[in-house]
């Protein structure tokens, strides 16, 4: 048995602190966020800071830091971590510092403009007509992200006109900024792989680990509906393929650079385009969530074991099931709307949630109050629970993890039904085709 520390701002990963404390690990969460610090409070146990935490876990133990933090006092003070340096927090937080990065490396990236206000980027739109993707750089939600379908970009410039009289928009306006990126249609795919201090995490056999993944980021089946985080995935690991060879391999030389002392996931979001390019979206710096549910659950290898090794440095001992995996999230009432405001109208948070949690279903933001058989929701975000399979076919793996979140009663369950359609359909036989599957 090992001790971990699992902490970050909001208490991203609730799903590793509780497979971790299934698996037989002594492990405590240490929540930043104090409007976060319910999240599987009675299931897990937590510490009220970090000292204590660090103070508990001891040199010996092991702290994986659950977003984009910079650890690097911590892992200086001679505890071992998992998480990022200021660089890696820099390439996670800043869009514009990750893209100018990137196409100086080498990545194919279309051309990106930033903004520093709404009227910028409408008069920009207007001078240069084209399709846009709006990204935030800002402290707006990911729902204020907007990728225009007319070629001149009038939606966007609607759009943009519409967050100027928000009142999410005015309270950010002083701390929010924009790029604005010239959209590229093309099959979307992600790689990811796990960075360890002086190369990437490798099989015994040599070849470097992968995970191959298609996010779903629309809250409603059709891709319809507000952008979330994820409300699905599609994944499958196997050894490095194009995709990586053609993104995150050029980041290479960067990290022995100024990632020296880092051990984390990173993952290249991309669009491949019909000669193959793929042009990347975007680096994620961090554990992603939920796919990394699903990258745990493919992972033949109990993951106190995987972790360590990573903390610890060591190549090999990595299993894996050769399947292509999902994970479906279910979330409530008013999910998946953010906020910057204090006032969360219609919010369900407290709600009951019965459902008896498996090797196929884990807790994402609930809590067990004292003396009560059932869970209840533990923030206003409203993200509940994830259902998670492999084996068979796509579409059968879909079917399973929907019949799993049938199980949990809860007011106003919310979750799609389509996740992995359009991957079957289209993505994955254009892909095949230019030899990225």
């Amino acid at each position: 048995m090992s001790k971990f520390l699992i902490f970050g701002e909001e208490g991203l990963g609730c799903t590793l602190a509780y497979r971790l404390m299934i698996e037989g690990e002594d492990v405590k969460m240490c929540i930043a966020d104090k409007d976060s610090r319910g999240h599987l409070l009675g299931i897990v146990p937590h510490v009220d800071s970090m000292k204590e935490g660090l103070n508990w876990v001891g040199r010996s133990g092991y702290v994986l830091c659950d977003d984009e933090g910079d650890v690097t006092g911590i892992r200086k003070a001679g505890y071992k971590v998992y998480g990022n340096n200021a660089v890696c927090k820099r390439l996670e937080d800043d869009r514009l510092f990750q893209l100018e990065t990137c196409k100086e490396l080498g990545f194919d990236i279309s051309n990106f403009h930033p903004v520093k206000s709404l009227d910028e980027a409408i008069e920009f739109i207007k001078k240069h007509p084209d399709a846009y993707a709006i990204k935030q750089t800002g402290t707006l939600p990911k729902t204020f992200s907007f990728v225009s379908k007319e070629d001149d970009g009038s939606d966007a410039i609607l759009q943009l006109n519409w967050m100027k009289d928000s009142e999410e928009y005015k309270l950010a306006a002083g701390k929010a900024a924009f790029i604005l990126q010239e959209v590229v249609s093309g099959s979307e795919i992600a790689v990811s792989a796990w960075w360890c201090y002086s190369d990437w995490l490798r099989l015994d056999s040599g070849e470097i680990i992968t995970t191959l993944n298609f996010e779903h980021k629309k809250s409603l089946d059709g891709d319809l509906g507000l952008t979330c985080g994820e409300s699905g995935t599609i994944a499958r690991i196997e050894p490095a393929g194009k995709l990586f060879q053609e993104t995150l391999e050029k980041l290479t030389p960067y990290l022995l650079k100024h990632a020296s002392d880092v051990c984390g996931c990173i993952d290249a979001n991309c669009g491949v385009v019909e000669d193959g390019t793929p042009y990347l979206f975007e680096l994620c710096v961090r554990e992603g969530y939920p796919a990394s549910l699903l990258e745990q659950h493919l992972l033949d290898v109990p993951i106190g074991h995987f972790f360590a090794n990573v903390i610890d440095g060591k190549q090999g001992e990595v299993e894996y099931k050769t399947d292509w995996g999902e994970v479906l999230v279910m979330g409530s009432g008013n999910y998946p709307h953010e906020t910057t405001t204090d006032e969360h109208v219609g919010s369900y948070k407290d709600q009951p949630v019965f459902c008896e949690f498996n090797e196929h279903l884990w807790p994402f933001y609930v809590r067990q109050d004292k003396g009560e058989d059932f869970y209840r929701v533990s923030d206003h975000y409203e993200y509940i629970c994830g259902a998670v399979y492999s084996g068979g076919d796509i579409r059968s793996t879909n079917e399973s993890c929907v019949a799993e979140l049938k199980t949990v009663i809860t007011r106003d369950p919310i979750y799609r039904l389509d996740v992995g359609d359009k991957v079957v359909k289209e993505r994955i036989p254009a892909l095949a085709k230019l030899g990225f599957v």
